[in-house]
């Protein structure tokens, strides 16, 4: 009889928790346990009423629920509690009492800044009890269904954006309840009392409103630009001077995506035409160095040697004009 009574419970709370009042956009879940202490329970017998007190016992909790984004929550809970016997007003006792129950909860989480959130809440729904106890000349025990009903205070500590630490207190109590017992019928409210603890996960997030997509930025326009790298006489080592100039240009021509980059060598007009054609030669290959070696893709790289034939400054055979002694860097943007 127990066992058929107990699959009717859970069958009957099976259904109450796949209510499709829940299966829709925000749900969550929870599982939790916690610590349960006696309500002062009695026993209402023919011949007078008898208290009954127990230890101290367990519960544990699951809930799936919907978050309905204006601070109230609606869950379906099956929870179960278990305490052993310890007196009745007959003497000590032995035996236990453990409750099943399905409730449907509503829960009003007060608005805060912070990640803590306190609520209140309340819950109402059937509970089936199993009672059997041995104090004196009484002995219950049977199983019983019935209304139920619960208040709930706590707070959820949201740990991540997918977890959220509940601590809650319960009080439970279940109505009218009537076993067989050796003194006759025994009617009780089963009291219990909690402090539980228990993990929420939303299973998704409400939907918000489809922002407009900003509108793409223009990509960012570059002038071309050209810069100007000095050598020493008869020289293509780079000056430190030579080198920042470098450096700020391919920082330009990087900043801006440079298609090309042109590098022209030059010499000034003393020494002879040969020797100047391979000396404005060398001057374009170190600066195209630098460049790669400022982070420019060396395929973006074009070199030309001029030797002493495009002069900055014109000048007779044999003068060593500062001007001329130069590799010109022109970076463009196509």
């Amino acid at each position: 009889m127990k066992m058929k009574m107990k699959m009717k419970f859970l069958i009957t709370a099976a259904m109450l928790a796949t209510w499709p009042a829940i299966a829709d956009e925000g749900p969550y879940g929870s599982i939790g346990a916690g610590y349960t202490f006696s309500g002062g329970e009695e026993f209402e017998l023919g011949a007078g009423n008898v208290s009954a007190d127990t230890d101290n016992g367990f519960g544990v909790l699951g809930a799936l629920g919907y978050d309905w984004g204006n601070n109230w929550r609606t869950e379906f809970e099956l929870g179960y509690r278990d305490a052993d016997y310890d007196t009745t007003g007959l003497g000590p006792a032995m035996g236990d009492v453990s409750a099943l129950s399905s409730m449907f909860n509503v829960i009003y989480d007060f608005p805060t800044e912070s990640r803590i959130v306190p609520y209140l809440g309340g819950g109402i729904g059937v509970a089936l009890v199993d009672n059997e106890v041995i104090s004196g000349a009484l002995t219950v025990k049977g199983d019983e269904a019935g209304f139920a009903a619960q208040a709930i205070a706590g707070f959820g500590y949201e740990m991540t954006e997918s977890a959220i630490l509940d601590i809650s207190y319960r009080y439970f109590r279940g109505f009218g309840l009537e076993y067989p017992s050796s003194m006759g019928t025994a009617e009780q409210d089963f009291v219990s009392h909690g402090i539980f603890a228990a993990l929420r996960f939303p299973f998704g997030q409400r939907s918000a409103p489809i922002a407009a997509a900003p509108a793409p930025m223009a990509e960012p326009t570059r002038d071309d630009k050209d810069i100007i790298v000095y050598f020493e006489f008869d020289s293509a080592e780079l000056t430190y001077q030579a080198q920042q100039i470098i450096q700020e240009g391919a920082k330009y021509a990087l900043d801006g995506g440079a298609d090309v980059i042109r590098v022209e060598g030059n010499t000034d007009t003393s020494g002879t035409k040969s020797y100047n054609d391979g000396l404005s030669r060398q001057r374009a290959a170190v600066v195209r160095q630098a460049l790669i070696g400022y982070g420019i893709d060396a395929g973006k790289i074009v070199t030309e040697a001029y030797g002493e034939n495009n002069p900055a400054v014109k000048s007779g055979d044999g003068v060593r004009e500062p001007l001329n002694r130069r590799a010109e860097v022109t970076i463009s943007f196509q």
